[in-house]
């Protein structure tokens, strides 16, 4: 038997076979043979069975940590389930079919346990991403319920958020530090609304009872979380005054490095006695602006506290350097609108949360170029509205909420340049067209004309005149030469314009009501004679390439302009309880939601705000706005405002929302009912008598 078997060289047998004694027993030592050969290959088959399933199993972990979803847990499950059905049909004794069932059920068991770990970590994931995203729009809802007189909403709104907040921390979806951090901005919003209004009525200070007001210069932060500042330092008045311009180097150095946020403790160390005494005062100045900074107040909060220091000759040296450093704030506001952000704490977070995520979408190998640009650019967009919804929160102004960075526009700002692709700007602003963000995408062009022209494209995009997109841009490209229709026989030819205003060019219906509007706006001279001059290229420029001086088709070209603003500003106007402007194209009413937004707006938002601001009557307040000539309109940042058209001053500010629009309608509905009432009790009504509904 053993000469059958494979040998060694030394002709040793590989396995030596089972010792059989054949004697009388000799076909009961056959069938235990037999049985003892079946076990062994029944257990070695059971073996890799169980080593198979196991490598399924962990196939199936990496697939569900790559996509979390529930439907690809549950297909997963499947799969497995399936295998494990699959290995019923295998040959295997019971011993060993019984232990590998055992063996495949605990293999199960642990996939179960896997993903449910999986699920919690991405359902935690989800939390604190929502948290995230909603936390300075959430803080800006509740202070504009303090600083509006809303008092209880905001109250709601903010045990609400503390909840979210205490849940997320309890599922271990935010850290302590987190929560901690959010806590305090939280507490935040009251002291800066109280800060606020102590500003404007400190008399009037009865809803406003935080236990402590946090005074500027007397705290500091570091990402948002409140830490003393020590005062020990430039809190009195030592006579030092300081020109960074006349000290010596170390010192000027070391100022200049601490707006940085950096201390150069070699320049200070060089430095006499009565210089490094400056120095700290300077150091406690500045970390008093940036606390203030960092800890998200308001803009005009900022502004306030520099006019305040500024007024005041005996400022110290630490107030002076808290001084320059909102000075310096201001300028990288108005130049820098990211980088100005990223030095308060949610900006910081916002831009830290961007950049990871570019890195995340860089690195991973799986994706397609084409995936790889579209995830990019929703990552993108998800990062300018971010950044928008906190300037909101800091009641930064329009004007200098530049979302986008210069690096970003240089191809489209080749299309203003003589001879440059206009298209190159009409596919930027493109995805803008229907976008919160697109206003400030215009905005974030460097001239008011970049700015109005990049406005009109965004405004028509996906309009059928976007055909005269193309020829606006050209037409109002630097450089660009009218001289063969400006100049004639060498000498000035004034009637061109005057030939344009004689045809009623700014007096056409569209664009008459389009530059009213325009005109009521805070801020406005500018814009509308930007917008004039933009429409009058655009008839030069037609009348240049037609070489036709005479202007024989000004009609036809004047028409071209006309449907360009009725595209852009589409103006419902009237009278209710005053008047009226808006411009439906960036408001999303119908004509008919018009007149009830305004009497809203202006009967109780306005009402309350004026009220919270003045310390007036309910009835003080009436009387006053009786008398006065209101405009309710809104801006194109999706606010709106109450001016008063006499002194052309802006007397309220509401931002718009749904919510806003259902409460008009509630309101007109009211009042309906009221009409009804007194119509109902009339002897007799008008034939004329008609009540037209709000929606």
């Amino acid at each position: 038997m053993s000469a059958n078997l494979p040998t060694y060289n030394n002709n040793y047998p590989v396995m030596n076979p089972p010792k059989v004694q054949l004697d009388v027993e000799g076909h009961e030592a056959l069938a235990k043979l037999g049985k003892s050969l079946s076990s062994e290959a029944s257990q070695a088959l059971a073996l890799h069975q169980a080593s198979e399933f196991q490598k399924a199993k962990v196939a199936a972990q990496t697939s569900v940590q790559a996509d979390p979803s529930a439907a690809n847990i549950q297909q997963q499950l499947a799969n497995l389930a399936g295998a494990k059905g699959g290995l019923e049909s295998v040959p295997l004794n019971l011993n060993n079919r019984l232990s590998l069932s055992r063996m495949l059920d605990n293999e199960l068991t642990q996939f179960h346990t896997f993903t449910s770990g999986v699920q919690l970590r991405q359902a935690r994931l989800v939390e604190a991403e929502t948290l995230s995203n909603d936390l300075p729009s959430d803080l800006q809802t509740i202070g504009n319920g303090y600083l509006s007189g809303d008092h209880q909403t905001a109250s709601d709104l903010s045990e609400a958020l503390q909840g979210r907040l205490e849940h997320a921390l309890k599922a271990g979806s935010i850290s302590p530090q987190y929560y901690h951090n959010a806590i305090q901005l939280l507490h935040a919003v009251h002291d800066k609304a109280s800060a606020l209004m102590s500003l404007v009525h400190p008399d009037n200070q009865d809803d406003f009872t935080p236990d402590k007001f946090h005074a500027l210069q007397s705290f500091g932060f570091d990402k948002g979380v409140a830490r003393p500042v020590k005062q020990s330092v430039g809190q009195t008045h030592t006579g030092l005054s300081f020109d960074i311009h006349n000290q010596d180097s170390n010192f000027t150095d070391f100022v200049a490095e601490a707006h940085q946020g950096q201390v150069n403790t070699q320049a200070y160390l060089s430095m006499s006695a009565d210089k490094a005494q400056a120095a700290l005062q300077v150091l406690n100045g500045i970390q008093t602006a940036k606390g203030v900074i960092q800890s998200n107040q308001s803009y005009p909060v900022i502004m306030s506290r520099m006019a305040t220091l500024s007024k005041n000759p005996n400022v110290t040296v630490s107030e002076k350097a808290e001084l320059n450093h909102y000075r310096q704030f201001t300028h990288l506001l108005s130049t820098d609108f990211p980088a100005a952000m990223n030095e308060t704490a949610q900006g910081e977070a916002i831009i830290d949360r961007y950049n990871a995520a570019t890195a995340s979408i860089k690195d991973d190998s799986s994706l397609s170029d084409a995936e790889r640009a579209d995830k990019m650019n929703q990552v993108t967009q998800q990062y300018y509205r971010q950044l928008v919804s906190q300037a909101h929160a800091l009641n930064v102004p329009a004007n200098l909420i530049k979302p986008i960075p210069k690096t970003a526009l240089a191809t489209a700002e080749s299309a203003f340049q003589l001879g440059g692709d206009p298209n190159a700007l009409v596919k930027f602003m493109q995805p803008y067209a229907n976008s919160s963000v697109g206003v400030y995408a215009a905005n974030s062009f460097d001239t008011p004309r970049q700015q109005e022209i990049a406005n009109l494209v965004r405004l028509n995009a996906h309009q059928d005149t976007a055909a005269l997109l193309p020829m606006m841009i050209q037409a109002n490209q630097m450089g660009q030469d009218y001289s063969n229709l400006l100049m004639k026989d060498g000498e000035h030819q004034s009637d061109i314009m005057s030939a344009i205003n004689t045809k009623g060019f700014f007096t056409h219906p569209a664009i008459y009501q389009s530059l009213n509007y325009i005109s009521a706006l805070p801020n406005s001279s500018q814009r509308v004679s930007t917008i004039k001059s933009l429409l009058s290229n655009m008839v030069l420029f037609q009348a240049s390439a037609h070489n036709d001086p005479e202007l024989s088709n000004l009609s036809a070209y004047m028409d071209k302009a006309n449907r360009l603003m009725q595209e852009s500003y589409q103006i419902k106007s009237g009278h209710s309880s005053s008047a009226y402007s808006f411009n439906l194209k960036t408001l999303p009413i119908t004509s008919a939601q018009a007149a009830g937004l305004s009497d809203y707006v202006l009967q109780d938002r306005c009402k309350h705000y004026l009220q919270q601001h003045t310390g007036a009557s309910d009835e003080a307040v009436l009387a006053g706005m009786s008398n006065q000539p209101f405009l309710v309109t809104n801006t194109p940042d999706g606010n709106l405002i109450v001016v008063n058209r006499h002194l052309n001053q802006v007397v309220c500010r509401v931002p718009f929302s749904q919510h806003l629009l259902i409460a008009a309608q509630h309101q007109a509905q009211q009042q309906q009912k009221v009409l009804m009432k007194k119509a109902k009790t009339m002897p007799t009504l008008s034939p004329a008598y008609n009540l037209v509904p709000f929606l």
